[in-house]
């Protein structure tokens, strides 16, 4: 999304929230929605919470360096053709931005 419309979805998610759980897993801060204030670490085997993740020094230098845990299960699975390009381009205004891909 560009900006312009990122900053949109973040404000509909925010509307959202008002009414409905919302879990968020993220590996960057700066991604961190307004309105999440519960967060939580996986630690081994572990989802560990901090209770005060504004003042808690130690969870926000811990919290966003592991890597999201990879699934437990390999599901290798194979699915027929939902869509297919052929030769397709797009442009956003005036920029290209895929020219001619199959």
């Amino acid at each position: 999304l560009d900006a312009f419309h990122f900053s949109e979805f973040k404000k509909t998610l925010t509307k959202i929230a008002k009414t409905t759980c919302i879990v968020q897993i993220t590996s960057r801060k700066s991604d961190v929605l307004p309105f999440i204030k519960h967060f939580s670490k996986l630690e081994e085997n572990t989802l560990v919470e901090y209770h005060n993740y504004e003042t808690n020094t130690e969870a926000k230098d811990l919290y966003f360096k592991a890597n999201i845990p990879k699934p437990i299960t390999n599901k290798n699975q194979e699915f027929s053709t939902l869509v297919k390009f052929s030769d397709v381009s797009v442009s956003y205004w005036d920029r290209k931005i895929l020219s001619a891909i199959t």
